[in-house]
C-alpha cells in the first residue's frame, strides 16, 4: 500500500515545490540567490527532523511524507560538469598574479563547492531515511530506488548501502 502525502495549510503540493525549484535552479549561476538556497535546506531540515520524530514514534506513513517534503524542499546541487572553471596554472618557478575580481570568483567557486557538497550529504540523509520508511511499510522496490539515488549522493553511506541490502533481500534478489 502506498502512503498518501499530505499537504499542510498554507503548503504549496509537493509537485508544484519540485517546478519551483526546477524554474529556479534554470536560471544563469548568477541569478540564483544563495539565500533561497539556505532557505529552502533548513526548511529540508526541519521536515526532516520532524520525520526523524514521526519515524521514532512509529509513525511510518507520516515519516515518509516528511522525507518527501525535505526532499522537494532541498535545492539541487549542480551536476559535477556545469561546474568546471577555468583553472590557474602555478608552476613552481611561476608566480602567477591574480585580479582582484579573480580572486573574489574564485572565493565563491570554493564556497559554493562547500554547499554543493552540503546539498549532497543531506540529499543523501533524505533519501536513506525515506527508504528506511519504505523498508517498514514492507515497499520494497521504493527502498531500494531511495537507497540508490542516496549512493549517487554519496556512495560511501554505509546506512543506505545497508537498507538497499535490506530491500533486495527481500526482493529475493
Amino acid at each position: 500500500t502506498m502512503a498518501e502525502f499530505k499537504v499542510e495549510d498554507g503548503e504549496k503540493p509537493v509537485d508544484e515545490r519540485q517546478e519551483d525549484k526546477v524554474e529556479r535552479l534554470a536560471l544563469d549561476d548568477d541569478e540564483v540567490n544563495e539565500e533561497d538556497i539556505v532557505k529552502d535546506l533548513n526548511e529540508a531540515i526541519e521536515y526532516k527532523n520532524k520525520g526523524n520524530t514521526n519515524f521514532a514514534a512509529g509513525l511510518w506513513s507520516e515519516a515518509l511524507n516528511d522525507y518527501t517534503n525535505a526532499i522537494a524542499y532541498c535545492p539541487l546541487p549542480p551536476d559535477e560538469s556545469q561546474n568546471v572553471s577555468n583553472k590557474i596554472e602555478e608552476s613552481e618557478d611561476k608566480i602567477v598574479e591574480i585580479t582582484p575580481e579573480e580572486e573574489e570568483r574564485l572565493i565563491k567557486e570554493e564556497q559554493s563547492k562547500k554547499v554543493n557538497e552540503e546539498l549532497k550529504n543531506n540529499l543523501s540523509i533524505f533519501y536513506s531515511n525515506r527508504a528506511a520508511c519504505y523498508l517498514k511499510l514492507q515497499i520494497w522496490k521504493e527502498a531500494v530506488a531511495d537507497s540508490t539515488v542516496a549512493l549517487k549522493y554519496k556512495p560511501d553511506y554505509q546506512k543506505a548501502l545497508l537498507r538497499r541490502a535490506q530491500a533486495y533481500e527481500n526482493l529475493g534478489e
